[in-house]
């Protein structure tokens, strides 16, 4: 045969892929990285770190968390900010009044 198979450790896949070594036996524990197990160590495929070349960078948005903004969501921001602004400007006018009858008596 003349071609051989270059295996990796993870620590050597994870330079490769400019990772932390944790982050390449989660996306082997994920199914998204190919290896063998030996011993205690992983085996990785040079040929295989191509599958896990393209990944988007950093994590993933959290479906709990993550807020797509609509025209609706924006709209219904801004009234809510201008009805606090309102309340607040409205508060502090009584406020003023009131300490100035305080004030006259």
């Amino acid at each position: 045969m003349s071609g051989t198979l270059n295996t990796l450790t993870t620590e050597e896949a994870a330079l490769s892929l400019g990772v932390t070594p944790s982050r390449v036996r989660q996306m082997i524990r994920a199914g998204k990285l190919p290896a063998t197990r030996f011993g205690k160590a992983h085996l990785i495929f040079e040929k295989d770190l191509a599958l896990v070349q393209e990944r988007p960078l950093g994590r993933p948005p959290n479906a709990k968390t993550h807020v797509i903004a609509t025209p609706n969501a924006i709209d219904i921001t801004l009234k809510l900010n201008q009805s606090f602004r309102e309340a607040k400007e409205a508060d502090e006018a009584s406020q003023k009044t009131t300490k100035k009858r305080s004030t006259k008596k």
